[in-house]
């Protein structure tokens, strides 16, 4: 299957700063997933979007992602007003790594698996009450795929 490659044009939306002003709404494209997640990326963050096969890549400045396609329902634009301050939309869960520790913490958390540049897992995390907390500190510097069920994995480098 050939590789469509679709960029998202900066040049059709004004042109702002990458940090929103307190209330401004920013444009965002959303990626509404078939188990009711939702996956928003700001636009002055200048998302590439890469099919592979049956994957859709989005990689930018501040994400780095691959899905299935077949766990897509549905992709549009919006516009809201960010609402911490990272200017992050998903607010299903939230994800800290402080001190090599790392929190996920939601409502529909459950489990997440690490695996290393080389697809092996290295670790399984089980949630309590919504919450998983997982001592990585002894692992070897590297960047680690960590798979939230129910969720986009996420790259975390390793120092």
């Amino acid at each position: 299957m050939k590789k469509g490659i679709i960029t998202l044009l900066l040049s059709l939306v004004i042109p702002c700063a990458a940090m929103a002003a307190e209330g401004e709404e920013m444009t965002r494209l959303t990626i509404e997933h078939n188990d009711g997640t939702s996956t928003h990326m700001l636009l002055t963050d200048s998302p590439v979007l890469t099919f592979d096969g049956g994957d859709m890549l989005v990689k930018s400045e501040n994400i780095d992602m691959r899905v299935s396609r077949s766990e897509i329902s549905k992709m549009h634009f919006t516009k809201a007003t960010p609402t911490s301050l990272e200017n992050t939309f998903q607010n299903d869960y939230t994800i800290c790594y402080l001190d090599g520790i790392l929190t996920v913490s939601g409502e529909n958390v459950t489990d997440a698996a690490v695996f290393d540049t080389t697809g092996r897992q290295t670790d399984r995390f089980q949630a309590t009450d919504g919450v998983i907390t997982a001592d990585m500190s002894a692992y070897t510097p590297g960047i680690y795929i960590v798979a939230i069920s129910g969720h986009p994995s996420i790259k975390l480098l390793v120092k």
